[in-house]
């Protein structure tokens, strides 16, 4: 299921409008920032997809039982993440969705480290 909705999450964000009668994510869910103007029905094939791209379970970013709150820092982060994903992909690909949390996280909670280049290996060419 999560493959299923990986490959979903990561499909061209819609171009137009949702349709009237559309629930939206802030009307079916409390305490939406992040994900505003999404249709409710993507927000948990979204959440399902940044929970498999950094390999965690929901309970690390949501206090079990009660998602709306803010209690844990993971959450925040996440959220700031997500917008700056969201800018990235407006600024730089025309809004298409070319950078995801699995980009920088690879099944990793914290983002995989690139490879340092040293002055060093950049003489040996």
């Amino acid at each position: 299921m999560l493959a299923i909705a990986g490959a979903w999450a990561q499909s061209e964000p819609p171009k137009t409008p949702a349709a009237p009668g559309t629930k939206l994510a802030e009307g079916e869910f409390k305490n939406i920032q992040a994900l505003k103007g999404i249709p409710a029905e993507q927000v948990i094939p979204s959440m399902q997809f940044i929970a498999a791209s950094l390999g965690v379970e929901c309970e690390y970013c949501h206090v079990a039982h009660a998602n709306e709150k803010d209690d844990k820092k993971p959450k925040v982060s996440a959220r700031k993440m997500i917008n700056m994903m969201m800018a990235i992909n407006k600024d730089n690909f025309e809004g298409k969705r070319e950078v995801t949390c699995y980009s920088c996280h690879r099944g990793s909670a914290r983002p995989v480290c690139t490879p340092i280049i040293t002055d060093e290996g950049r003489a040996r060419r």
